[in-house]
Order: structure tokens, then C-alpha cells, then sequence
């Protein structure tokens, strides 16, 4: 039996302005094996209230993230409005 690599990650970031310790941090909700099936689930599954702040995200780019500010979301288009990546040191 062959287990798909669950690569990419619904998730949602909690404001550093409301931590104690005033770090932003990241929940991941899910995980699935493609990133069109992660924004499905946001589409389909989450509240309308809330869905605005969940994104997807490259899972391992996500694990990998040390600090949670340098996740951005995409912004060029309607469709990739639930879509996020990392932001490496200098630039993309």
C-alpha cells in the first residue's frame, strides 16, 4: 500500500499582539497531498466568518519556519487568496 505524502498544510496565524510573550504563532488544522485539496477543504468545510484567515501552505517550508511573521499570504489574485508561502532570507 502506497501513503501520499501529505504535503501541504491548512493553517491560520494567531496575532503576536494577543501572546504573552508577543510572538506570532501558526496552528495547522490539516494536512493533504495537494495544495488544491487544502484550499477545497477551506472552501468547502470552514465557517464563512471565519474562513478569511486560514491559508495553505508548503508543509516543510512551514515545519522549517522559525519565525511565524515570515509567512505571507499571495495576494495577486482571487484564486490564490487562501494560498501562503514562506519568506526566505532576502526575498522570496
Amino acid at each position: 500500500m502506497k501513503i501520499n505524502k501529505l504535503s501541504w498544510a491548512v493553517a491560520y496565524k494567531i496575532d503576536k499582539k494577543t501572546q504573552d510573550d508577543g510572538i506570532t504563532k501558526v496552528v495547522t488544522v490539516a494536512k493533504f497531498n495537494t495544495a488544491e485539496a487544502g484550499a477545497n477543504f477551506i472552501k468547502k468545510c470552514l465557517p464563512e466568518e471565519t474562513k478569511e484567515r486560514f491559508f495553505v501552505v508548503d508543509a516543510d517550508a512551514l515545519e522549517a519556519c522559525e519565525d511565524a511573521d515570515k509567512i505571507k499570504y499571495l495576494e495577486h489574485s482571487e484564486a490564490a487568496r487562501f494560498f501562503a508561502y514562506v519568506e526566505k532570507e532576502g526575498g522570496y
